[in-house]
């Protein structure tokens, strides 16, 4: 994979002399056959693969399967045989064909199966949305000589990618999917090799990622392009799962030849993985490549400034010549995009080589920023959809003790920890970043393992909060600018679910699976529910942001306004808003002069807000919190001893093959940011249902452990982080 030999996030080998960028390490490409080689013998033809493309006809409600089946053969040969197809063991076809092979020893069939009304089809749908209901499709194909049968797991959906020009003065167009004519809200993140060491990674560990994104509410993970086309298991967990996928072609920050050699090995493997993929209804998307359109348009490197003519010809006969038009032959069923970011439907009008590819206007943007108010919604741009955005931060202490000498394990950062960060400036970015913000160990301070300890907290906080900021702002942008004809935000993918080695990274999740605090912070913001609480000119706003397609819900609003330094609230104000389904809806809004006079605070440093919104939709009760720091937390005034209290665990109950916990918590004071982690030797792992989270007076938090731990070993080994007392060692 093309990210063996260089990247930010993982492993690099040295690059000065091609890029002049000061980044060098370790690269690990696998060398030799690491997949199995298999020998197929036939006298005639056999099956290859076989695309299904699922139809429904409006009119007469009828669900179509539009199946190619591709043959091997002797060459030149016409082959008589009998093509059988079942689905769950109920015969569609039973007919026989005569197979015509070419010279190249290829053959297709392609036949329209009208689906009988006997046989009640289910559609499948994304994660949160429905049921992800799959059929088991079977193939059989009988010559004379020769018999071959392929079984895939199929599902009934539609795709669409709606680009409708909007009524705004400056030209603009939506970007969002609609699955079985549903429009949806695409949240998630992006995809990376799971293992430096493709060959080690194990099926348990690839389940385990993919189940936490389900888990976070996630339905979409963009297969980024600078790694591999994932193996089968991969998208069939996200068939079961119900995560969409949007699936880069494998080039990425990269110029590539367009030699007749190398051409036609990526026609061979374009054609290959899509007709190994496209059974899949998790696919919905395919993307020429990963930023070389942008990479083209800003000249990245000066090698593009000084033959750009020539690098423009590449680009067009590489991703639209060539794969564009393969793409449109063998899968008709999904929207294909030259390049990600894009401007979508307008990339055909600038000839796919935009002055400006990531415009808010149109198509797609990756948004990074190093400067300004990162924990500001403000930053962040109001585009139709996101398909990058992110902010790094550290894995947890205890995974860096297992690979790092103990020697690295301090800060301020050594050389060994700094060789762990491949972000050029990146220590010194994400330093000044967290320190518009939080109280940091002083950068002359005797190097220890407490202050690292404290500094991969405060990172993940940072992280946590950065995110949170960007990604709830996209989650309510769905109005439309009439003027800029920005806004109609309707996907948020951030960079990076999984990470491929213990460092510095973008990622939720940590090398080895534990989820970062962010992970915990997502899965709150992207619920089909969120009660979201933004300042905008200079007002509280309170919004309700809904993604199902159920009915209208009247949901109960509390307000509460604390100061930090008590328990009881300042001030509550308490409303009903009237919500509709896929939509966004203003709950509640005030001055904010007027409510910190209302309620006697002081100063944005000393208060806080936290909304509370309560209904019933679709028959279940639902309770959904959120909060918003008014001021900056390195001047609030904090209780240096909160006094946390673990009051009791409860359980185990076994459920789907889990052990489930619940931990009783309470506190003297109001404390932000709890975390609970297990200690350093201890062999527990388990997820939790909030992590990170603020204290006012009581939680109660559900553990979910793959083994059965004994209290006492959970009690003693279980450790509580907290905010406060990070705040009063550095402030």
């Amino acid at each position: 994979m093309q990210s063996s030999f260089a990247w930010d996030w993982g492993y690099e080998i040295n690059l000065n002399a091609i890029h002049s960028l000061p980044i060098q390490g370790p690269s690990f490409p696998t060398q030799g056959i690491w997949q199995p080689i298999l020998i197929e013998a036939y006298d005639d033809a056999i099956l290859q693969s076989v695309s299904p493309m699922t139809i429904f006809d409006s009119k007469t409600k009828q669900w179509l399967l539009n199946v190619t089946i591709w043959f091997e053969g002797y060459p030149k040969s016409t082959v008589k045989g009998r093509l059988m197809i079942d689905l769950d063991g109920i015969s569609l076809l039973n007919q026989d064909f005569n197979l015509l092979i070419d010279a190249n020893g290829d053959g297709s069939l392609r036949t329209i199966i009208v689906m009988p009304k006997t046989i009640p089809i289910q559609p499948w749908y994304p994660n949160g949305l429905g049921p992800q209901k799959l059929y088991q499709m079977k193939i059989v194909f009988q010559s004379a000589n020769d018999s071959s049968n392929l079984k895939k797991l199929i599902g009934f959906r539609t795709i669409e990618l709606v680009q409708d020009k909007l009524n705004t003065s400056r030209e603009a167009y939506s970007f969002y999917f609609k699955i079985n004519g549903v429009p949806i809200y695409s949240k998630g993140s992006n995809w990376i090799p799971a293992h430096a060491l493709h060959e080690k990674l194990s099926s348990n560990y690839l389940e385990f990622l993919l189940w936490s994104a389900k888990e976070a509410n996630m339905n979409m993970l963009r297969v980024w392009g600078g790694g591999i086309y994932e193996t089968d298991h991969f998208y069939e967990i996200a068939d079961r799962y119900g995560i969409l996928i949007w699936q880069d072609m494998m080039f990425a920050c990269a110029l590539y030849p367009t030699d007749r050699n190398f051409l036609q090995s990526i026609s061979t493997e374009i054609r290959q993985q899509i007709r190994r993929l496209s059974h899949h209804p998790s696919i919905v998307i395919w993307a020429g490549n990963n930023e070389n359109e942008a990479a083209i348009a800003q000249s990245w490197w000066p090698e593009i400034f000084q033959h750009l003519d020539l690098f423009r010809r590449d680009y067009l006969q590489l991703y639209i010549e060539t794969i564009k038009s393969i793409v449109e032959q063998e899968d008709s069923s999904r929207p294909y995009v030259s390049s990600s970011p894009s401007n979508g439907v307008i990339s055909k009008r600038e000839n796919y080589l935009s002055s400006n590819p990531q415009s808010n206007q149109y198509g797609d943007v990756h948004f990074y920023t190093v400067s300004g108010d990162v924990w500001d919604w403000r930053v962040a741009p109001s585009a139709k959809f996101v398909s990058e955005y992110g902010f790094q931060s550290l894995p947890s202490f205890s995974l860096l003790e297992k690979y790092l000498n103990k020697d690295y394990l301090k800060y301020p950062f050594n050389d060994g920890m700094r060789h762990r960060e491949h972000q050029a400036g990146g220590i010194e970015l994400i330093t000044s970043m967290m320190s518009n913000y939080l109280p940091l160990p002083k950068q002359d301070s005797i190097p220890s393992r407490y202050q690292l300890d404290d500094f991969i907290y405060l990172s993940q906080i940072h992280q946590s909060m950065a995110i949170k900021s960007q990604t709830e702002f996209y989650r309510r942008n769905r109005k439309i600018d009439k003027n800029s004809g920005e806004g109609l935000t309707l996907g948020a993918l951030y960079w990076q679910l999984n990470s491929i080695w213990p460092s510095f990274s973008w990622s939720s999740i940590e090398f080895g699976g534990q989820w970062k605090m962010v992970h915990y912070y997502v899965k709150k913001i992207f619920d089909n529910l969120l009660v979201d609480v933004f300042e905008q000119n200079n007002h509280l706003m309170v919004m309700i942001v809904r993604d199902d397609h159920s009915h209208f819900v009247n949901f109960s609003v509390t307000i509460s306004v604390y100061g930090w330094r008590k328990q009881e609230p300042l001030n509550v104000y308490s409303t009903f808003c009237m919500t509709h389904s896929f939509d966004v809806a203003l709950a509640f809004q005030r001055d904010l002069n007027q409510l910190m006079k209302e309620s006697n605070c002081l100063s944005k440093d000393s208060c806080f807000v936290s909304a509370k919104i309560a209904g019933v939709l679709d028959r279940e009760f639902l309770v959904r919190e959120n909060f918003k720091l008014l001021g900056n937390l390195k001047r609030a005034s904090l209780i240096k001893n909160p006094n946390i209290h673990l009051d009791s665990i409860q359980g185990p109950i076994f459920s789907f093959d889990n052990y489930i916990y619940d931990i009783k918590l309470s506190s003297d004071h109001i404390v932000p940011f709890v975390w609970l982690e297990f200690v350093s030797n201890s062999d527990i792992f388990a997820i939790f249902s909030d992590n990170g989270f603020l204290m006012i007076r009581n939680a109660t938090i559900r553990m979910i452990a793959p083994k059965n731990y004994p209290k006492e070993k959970i009690i003693s080994n279980l450790a509580i982080k907290i905010f406060n007392d990070v705040y009063h060692k550095y402030k």
